[in-house]
Formats: C-alpha cells, sequence, structure tokens
C-alpha cells in the first residue's frame, strides 16, 4: 500500500512538472506573438499616424500663408514648405498602411485616405485660383471649402491616431494580465509540488 501511494505521488509530480513546462511554452509562444504585434503593428501605426497628423497641419498652414501673403518670395517659401509636408504625409501613409493587420485599422485608413483625396482636390482648385490671380476668390474658396474638407480630413486622422492608441493599450493590458495569472498559476503548482513532496517525506 505505501508503495502504491508513492507511486501515484510520483506520477502526481511527474505530470504537475509537465503541466509547468507546457503551460511555460504556451505562455511564452502567447507573449511573443503579442510582443510582435506591438513591435510591428502598435508602435509604427502610432508613429506614422502621429507624424501624419502633424504634416497634413503644417501643409495646411502653410496654405493658408502661401494665399494671404503678397511678397512673392515669400510665397514659393511657403510653396515649398507645403510641398514638403504633403509629400511626408504621403510617406507616413504609406508606411502607416506597411502596418495594418486588422480589418478595424484598415477602415480607418480608408476613411482618412477617402477624406484627404477630397481635402486635395478642393485645394488644388484653391491653388489654381490664386495661380490666375483671383486671389479674392481663392481666399473665398479656402474659407467655404478647404476648411470644412481640412477639418474632416484631420478628424479622420485623428480617429486613427486614437484607435492605434486604444488598440496599444488594449495589447498593454492583456501581457499584464497574461503575466498575473502566469505567476500565479506558476506559484500554486509550486506550492502543490512542495506539499506533495512534503507528504510523501511524511509518509515514507
Amino acid at each position: 500500500m505505501h508503495r502504491s501511494i508513492w507511486i501515484k505521488s510520483m506520477m502526481a509530480a511527474g505530470m504537475s512538472l509537465l503541466l509547468i513546462a507546457a503551460f511555460g511554452y504556451f505562455s511564452v509562444s502567447y507573449f511573443r506573438t503579442k510582443a510582435w504585434q506591438i513591435v510591428n503593428d502598435v508602435l509604427p501605426g502610432l508613429s506614422y499616424s502621429g507624424a501624419a497628423n502633424a504634416s497634413l497641419a503644417e501643409a495646411y498652414e502653410n496654405t493658408l500663408l502661401f494665399l494671404v501673403t503678397t511678397n512673392a518670395s515669400d510665397c514659393l517659401a511657403y510653396r515649398k514648405a507645403m510641398d514638403e509636408a504633403s509629400a511626408e504625409t504621403v510617406k507616413n501613409l504609406a508606411e502607416y498602411e506597411k502596418s495594418i493587420f486588422d480589418s478595424t485599422d484598415r477602415g480607418f485608413f480608408e476613411a482618412l485616405k477617402l477624406k484627404r483625396a477630397k481635402y486635395l482636390e478642393v485645394r488644388e482648385r484653391v491653388l489654381a485660383l490664386s495661380a490666375a490671380g483671383q486671389r479674392i476668390e481663392a481666399l473665398d474658396e479656402f474659407k467655404r471649402s478647404l476648411q470644412p474638407a481640412f477639418k474632416e480630413y484631420r478628424s479622420a486622422g485623428e480617429s486613427l491616431l486614437k484607435f492605434n492608441m486604444a488598440y496599444g493599450k488594449d495589447k498593454g493590458e492583456r501581457i499584464m494580465k497574461a503575466c498575473t495569472i502566469t505567476q500565479v498559476l506558476v506559484a500554486l503548482v509550486g506550492l502543490g509540488l512542495f506539499l506533495l513532496g512534503f507528504s510523501l517525506g511524511l509518509f515514507r
């Protein structure tokens, strides 16, 4: 009877150790997956969406300065700055698109592209009026059409940034929760093995 109890206890100990090993393996795999998502999805998303929002605001500001400035050299400088900011936005959005792995993220991104296309269409119309010497008409079109288009464009950019912030927070909280669960389970299994070994010592 003593031998039977001892064998069963050893089998239980072996199963417990196997359980710890399996749990550790799957925990590490889970953490690796979440870490990959943070490195390749969350961080690039936050970085490029934030940069795109900054550059779109800069381009808009330089567009306004271009329209209200009468000095030729200043106009050229503002137009150059506007084009550079727009090119930077294009670059950031292209990099952002590479980091999309979620359908919801894709939806926010496509909405932003539509708002941007509308904004650029109106901006070209305003710039064409200005180039034709119709400054008053250009400023009127700026207030009537470009400002609302920019607000929609900016709102879509902010929505994209907020999504990435919430997405990153969710991933971080999941990792912290998994870490806590892992710590508790490992502690409980370790305690169980200790009690099992202590019981074996008493029976012997």
